[in-house]
């Protein structure tokens, strides 16, 4: 799909309710269920991505609309695990996942899409379209940095809500690195609002005003299944939990630290963001001089 990005002034949210017809399980991740379906609509509306480019859209994974929490389906301790862990939906069981773009042509032909079709086939059974929400996120375009001001101390708390994967030149990262976590929040901002002269600036504030707290480290190893091929488990290694940054900032660049956390939280972090994968809550603690 060629995406010409006519953006809107912020990340456009799609809350999709689905009522199944038929009970069914979903034997693997539920994000890679919930972007089969977002596929087939697009498809269906004539939208086509490429495979190698990054997707200008991140999806999170399906869930009963009763749950608070990610479901845990697919998501395993090691690689040789026995156990299956299996996502049961009941008929009449109410599913909803979220769609977040900046383009305002895919959100507009995806939910004209669901509207024209309003029942879903897929191989596990029959969904009628159950809702539809829509809400725009605001994101600030903030083009420079001023380095006025005390320093103030933070902590930042992040909860990697789904199995999270942070990549260095081809090799996956099993714990929560501070530069990643920034390089990917700086490349979603910049690419959102156009202000790609903040990306050296926030690489910069990564490796010289950030640390990662291993101390405060609750995050743990995980392999997530993201699909079978016959009996076999295709599975990819990531991380999920809690994790805790240092940082130590001018007051005036608090705000841009809380523009790009408000990306982060909407679009995710890391790599995979199509899957449900990377998708993060944040927490900044002022802490004393």
């Amino acid at each position: 799909m060629q995406d010409n990005r006519k953006h809107v002034e912020g990340i456009l949210e799609l809350k999709v309710s689905l009522n199944p017809l038929n009970s069914f399980y979903i034997p693997s991740w539920p994000g890679v269920f919930s972007a089969k379906i977002f596929h087939d609509v697009a498809s269906s509306a004539g939208l086509r991505f490429s495979k190698t480019e990054e997707k200008c859209f991140s999806i999170t994974p399906i869930k009963p609309l009763r749950m608070d929490c990610y479901p845990e389906a697919g998501i395993y301790g090691s690689k040789n695990s026995g156990e299956w862990r299996w996502l049961q939906v009941e008929e009449g069981d109410i599913l909803s996942f979220s769609i977040y773009t900046s383009s305002k042509n895919l959100a507009t032909r995806i939910v004209s899409e669901l509207n024209r079709l309003q029942t879903l086939r897929e191989p596990c059974g029959t969904f009628e379209l159950a809702g539809i929400e829509g809400r725009l996120i605001p994101v600030k375009c903030i083009r420079g940095v001023d380095f006025e001001g005390e320093y103030v101390n933070l902590r930042l708390v992040v909860h990697y809500l789904t199995p999270t994967r942070f990549m260095l030149r081809g090799l996956c990262l099993d714990y929560p690195s501070h530069i990643r976590f920034m390089k990917s929040l700086g490349k979603l901002y910049c690419r959102l609002t156009g202000s790609e002269g903040l990306r050296t600036y926030i690489d910069k504030l990564a490796l010289l005003n950030m640390e990662y707290e291993r101390t405060r480290d609750r995050t743990i190893q995980c392999y997530v299944d993201i699909g079978h091929e016959g009996n076999i488990r295709r599975l990819i290694r990531a991380f999920r939990g809690e994790a805790s940054y240092l940082l130590q900032v001018r007051a005036s660049e608090v705000e841009i630290l809380q523009e790009l956390l408000k990306v982060g939280e909407a679009l995710g972090v890391g790599v995979n963001r199509s899957l449900g994968l990377g998708r993060i809550k944040t927490t900044i603690i002022k802490l004393p001089d």
